[in-house]
């Protein structure tokens, strides 16, 4: 699905110790899709997975003035070992991406990351215009930004070496994690959507939006995923006329509601509806945001501001106390967490010289998408993967080299 997004987004795999028969030849992979392969050799045999060494980069300033807890030496090794037999842990670094891959980012205008458990549609049309060129990082959440954390599933920044890349040392876990490897039998997984949402909330001088435009299968179980599934299309195969400015397409869409009506709707629509251009002109005028903002714009409070301004006792009490992410440490809360009934599914929330501000946002939809059809920009798989079994999705692999299938329809079921 990455493929359809290759006029714009590279999707960059580092990998460690996977055996070459389990990798994907390289001629069946899109153009946008790189692997790099980061096992460090000696002779004919693997000995340490090289990515340990990139990732203990975000110890380079103790390193400079020699206040390391532990040695490089060890704490290479160590975290090679967590990353082979724990590679979970992966997912802690992100908000460091920037930093620890910078050398194989110097020619892109943006970073971000990602899932794997995330299937990608067009989102070079998804992403707008303000998006690229007037925001410093920008997240796709799914309706539930009353909590200001920075998606794992999808969160893109400007590529700033110097400063929005460096936003990730206010974490202790990070810029100091020699620390923690030096009593490795204490280490405790730390969600970068904690500390990371953090520091960024705590900045006056960046420009952020939390955008709703994901779609996951954290679902009601009546809702349209569950009745109608997912819909990915290919788009029409290249022709002899066409080869040469072929483009890939990825098109994810469903119904809008679980109604028999609007689900017959969608299993008579062509899968290339998108192509046509005299039912569907607005599809095609890239320029043209997907969403447009509505109504006024105003303040978010977040249970920080709440404590900060609220002299009562008791309520200074319940702000301190929040907890609205199950996942990351109380220390956060209170900066992620926006005052309960106060930030809607339909609010886009924007951070702007340090105030967090929330604008209501629709969907456009006249000549756009067909009636009853909604699309989104990728589909998070949440809950689906937990009953999955190891190979139901391997029909949908190489399905482009096909080029006998229109796309695929993807349901709780495979």
């Amino acid at each position: 699905s990455a493929a359809g997004s290759s006029d714009s987004i590279d999707y960059l795999i580092f990998h460690c110790f996977i055996p070459k028969k389990l990798l994907p030849d390289l001629g069946s992979l899109p153009s946008n899709v790189k692997l790099f392969d980061l096992n460090i050799m000696e002779g004919d045999e693997e000995v340490t997975c090289g990515m340990a060494e990139l990732f203990a980069r975000v110890t380079d300033e103790r390193q400079k003035d020699n206040s390391m807890k532990l040695s490089l030496d060890k704490l290479i090794p160590r975290l090679s070992h967590q990353i082979v037999h724990m590679p979970y842990i992966l997912v802690e670094y992100k908000p460091a991406f920037g930093h620890i891959f910078a050398d194989y980012l110097t020619e892109y205008s943006h970073w971000g990351y990602s899932d794997l458990d995330v299937v990608f549609g067009d989102m070079s049309r998804w992403i707008d215009d303000d998006e690229w060129n007037d925001y410093d990082i920008v997240t796709y959440g799914f309706g539930d930004q009353d909590k200001l954390y920075l998606r794992g599933q999808f969160t893109f920044h400007r590529n700033d070496p110097k400063y929005i890349n460096q936003l990730w040392r206010h974490c202790k876990y990070l810029s100091e994690m020699d620390v923690r490897y030096a009593t490795p039998e204490k280490i405790k997984f730390e969600s970068a959507e904690g500390c990371y949402s953090q520091a960024v909330i705590r900045k006056k001088d960046i420009k952020v939006k939390w955008a709703v435009k994901a779609f996951t299968d954290v679902d009601e179980e009546n809702g349209p995923i569950y009745a109608q599934g997912v819909h990915l299309s290919l788009g029409s195969p290249p022709s002899l006329t066409s080869s040469r400015s072929y483009r890939p397409k990825s098109v994810l869409y469903t119904a809008v509601d679980a109604t028999p009506e609007n689900g017959q709707k969608l299993l008579e629509l062509s899968p290339y509806w998108f192509e046509d251009k005299s039912k569907y002109p607005k599809y095609s005028e890239r320029n043209l945001p997907m969403q447009k903002l509505t109504g006024e714009r105003t303040k978010v409070q977040t249970y920080r501001t709440l404590y900060e301004t609220t002299h009562g006792k008791e309520a200074r009490e319940a702000a301190r106390d929040v907890k609205c992410m199950y996942w990351a440490p109380k220390t956060y809360q209170m900066d992620i967490c926006t005052v309960e009934g106060t930030v809607a599914s339909d609010d886009v929330v924007i951070l702007e010289k340090g105030v967090l501000y929330k604008q209501k946002f629709e969907e456009r939809k006249n000549k756009l998408f067909p009636e009853g059809i909604r699309s989104f920009p990728f589909f998070h798989f949440q809950e689906w993967k937990r009953v999955y079994r190891t190979t139901q999705l391997l029909p949908s692999h190489n399905l482009r080299q096909t080029n006998t299938m229109a796309g695929l329809i993807v349901t709780k079921e495979g």
